[in-house]
């Protein structure tokens, strides 16, 4: 095929999907999402006109809702906004998990405690399987195969005011060609993205608020969602930094002193760090290897056997195995235990055990949310955030995360039921239709980044915005393309090469590490217990907040009014000074993603980058 002929039906191919994405709006109801993709270009021989550059740009997709008619949103079901403010009404129990969200956390925390132990003796879950059953569910998303479609890469640089009012325009008006008529039938629009793509969002809804034109008023039809895939990575993170401790830390039960014990690479984590955590091995750590040490440790202390493969081996019962891990959930992962013992009096205090057990606590919920995220299970994602909400707060470090879920618990309340059941049944996607296969929608945008990087940078010399536009349209038929060329010349693809390390070896050396140091264990004097930096119990730090005078500013209304000054100086920042500030606070830089990121997806092959950017030059006809 000539290079010709190859572009001439990338063209064909790319006006086709246009089409489709243009009568897609005009059939269903739909959804966008949007993110920044930069992306690194450099030159061989530098000259005046051809120099290193970073571009900037944004990559959308449609998504077509699950179980919304077109039109059914209809837009009236949206409150007019009429604050600068994201203004809305809210109650003291509304700054805290309910008992209902705690119960049903618990219940789930017990069922990945039992599992955990049944993963680790494949006799004990061949004998209990059944009696184990499937996790608990507090309200998932019915399994179906979702339709994405990917719009057009746009040269504009979404993380400004302007740029996002740029974004949405284009998108709107020019790929999706909206008219008003046209908007008041499709009905609501969500759409989704990280947290700085929704406080963008939401500062254009709030400048065109009194716009009197429907496409220009974005609140009128537009939604904001948030990605659960950025959220995770500043849960993950956020955890990470408050359990890290201090390196060459005298208290072993650090995540430092575990990730140093297991011979791991060195990585910088803690809230005094200059660099970010990486996700993918502080997550692995966390999740693959402490927790279920952790877990199978406490078992072991509370068995009331000499050991645990003794009481594994033992004539065991399903309800012995309740009964314990009640115990260890009870005692070993609760901080409601850890408020307990710092009721006593400091001489007898052991901060050691304080520390392990509030990692625990924080551990657990960090897998229950990645867990019911990969399920569909949205209403169980709803009570951690209710947990993180006051958590992250909790932190110092992550005030922006905790303002957006404190306002999406709130809204998910009082929203009314068409609109709430269409906002959770759409937060994630399934692009398989099968069972726990389900991900976040800012981590489908992601990988329409990843993609598009590894198809532009095949290009050559020759690449530009108009030819990313044109490509990005067909990205997805291309991967399927380099996945085709992959199968037939047998190029390793999720083989054995790829599996995951076992795990087992690991876990047994930390498990003996846990009883060496009784880290689980109360001990009144421990030896050098003034040494250890004591861990806050967020829930208790995060919940104290909402006495301070200035809680919740950003959610009341503005008593303040406008008035005209011919020539007096500020006295204080602008109001728009004040939002600048809301972008650049920390927690907005724990939701950064990098490459190996996008690795837990098993669907995805992005540890294949080099082997892909030759196939890709191969389809892009170079």
């Amino acid at each position: 095929v000539s290079y010709g002929k190859a572009l001439t039906d990338l063209k064909g191919l790319s006006a086709e999907g246009l089409a489709r994405l243009r009568r897609m709006v005009q059939e269903k109801a739909c959804m966008i999402v949007w993110d920044n993709l930069n992306i690194a270009f450099k030159v061989g021989e530098q000259r005046h006109n051809s120099k290193d550059t970073f571009e900037n740009g944004t990559t959308v997709t449609l998504i077509v809702l699950y179980g919304v008619l077109r039109g059914e949103l209809e837009l009236e079901i949206l409150e007019p906004r009429t604050n600068r403010r994201p203004v809305i009404d809210f109650e003291p129990m509304d700054t805290l998990p309910t008992a209902e969200h705690i119960l049903q956390t618990r219940q789930s925390a017990l069922w990945h405690v039992r599992h955990t132990l049944l993963t680790r003796f494949p006799a004990l879950a061949a004998k209990f399987e059944e009696d184990l059953g499937e996790v608990p569910v507090v309200r998932a998303i019915p399994l179906h195969q979702t339709v994405h479609l990917p719009a057009p890469a746009m040269k504009i640089d979404e993380s400004s005011l302007d740029g996002t009012i740029e974004v949405i325009d284009t998108i709107v008006t020019r790929t999706l060609q909206f008219t008003a008529a046209g908007m008041r039938a499709h009905g609501v629009m969500f759409a989704g993205g990280d947290l700085l793509s929704l406080n963008l969002t939401d500062k254009a809804i709030a400048a065109r608020r009194e716009d009197t034109e429907l496409l220009d008023a974005y609140g009128r039809y537009l939604k904001g969602m948030l990605g659960l895939f950025h959220v995770k990575l500043s849960g993950s993170r956020g955890t990470a930094n408050e359990h890290w401790g201090e390196p060459n830390s005298k208290f072993p039960g650090s995540l430092w002193s575990q990730n140093s014990f297991l011979s791991r690479k060195a990585v910088s984590a803690g809230w005094k760090a200059k660099k970010l955590p990486p996700f993918r091995p502080t997550h692995e750590l966390m999740l693959t290897l402490s927790l279920p040490t952790h877990i199978l440790d406490g078992f072991r202390i509370y068995c009331g056997a000499e050991s645990l493969d003794s009481w594994v081996k033992s004539d065991l019962s399903w309800h012995d195995i309740e009964s314990v891990s009640e115990v260890v959930v009870h005692k070993l992962c609760s901080s409601s235990t850890v408020e307990e013992l710092r009721q006593l009096p400091e001489a007898e205090r052991d901060p050691q055990l304080e520390n392990t057990i509030l990692c625990n606590h924080d551990m657990l919920l960090l897998l229950i949310f990645t867990a019911s995220i990969k399920s569909g299970d949205v209403g169980m994602v709803v009570n951690i955030l209710a947990h993180w909400m006051v958590m992250f707060r909790g932190t110092g470090s992550m005030p922006k995360y905790a303002d957006a879920l404190f306002e999406l618990i709130v809204n998910l309340k009082r929203w009314p039921p068409s609109l709430r059941d269409a906002y959770l049944n759409n937060w994630l996607v399934n692009l398989t239709g099968k069972i726990r296969a389900f991900k976040e929608i800012d981590l489908l945008q992601e990988h329409q980044n990843f993609w598009a990087k590894v198809v532009y940078n095949a290009r050559g010399s020759n690449r530009s915005w108009d030819w990313l536009s044109m490509i990005t349209v067909v990205i997805f038929n291309l991967r399927d393309v380099m996945r085709n060329v992959q199968s037939q010349f047998k190029i390793p693809h999720h083989g054995v090469s790829h599996t995951s390390p076992k795990t087992a070896e690991d876990i047994s050396r930390l498990q003996g590490w846990l009883e060496s140091n009784k880290l689980q264990t109360y001990i009144k004097e421990r030896p050098g217990k003034d040494t250890i930096l004591r861990v806050r119990d967020l829930m208790v730090t995060g919940a104290a907040y909402a006495n301070t005078p200035g809680a919740f500013k950003k959610f009341r209304r503005e008593t303040r009014r406008v008035s005209y000054k011919k020539s007096a100086a500020p006295e204080s920042e602008s109001e728009e000074e004040e939002d600048d500030e809301v972008l650049q606070e920390p927690d907005t830089q724990l939701d950064q993603v990098e490459h190996d990121d996008l690795m837990h997806d098993e669907e995805e092959f992005t540890h294949m980058a080099d082997e892909l950017l030759g196939m890709a030059q191969e389809v892009v006809g170079l």
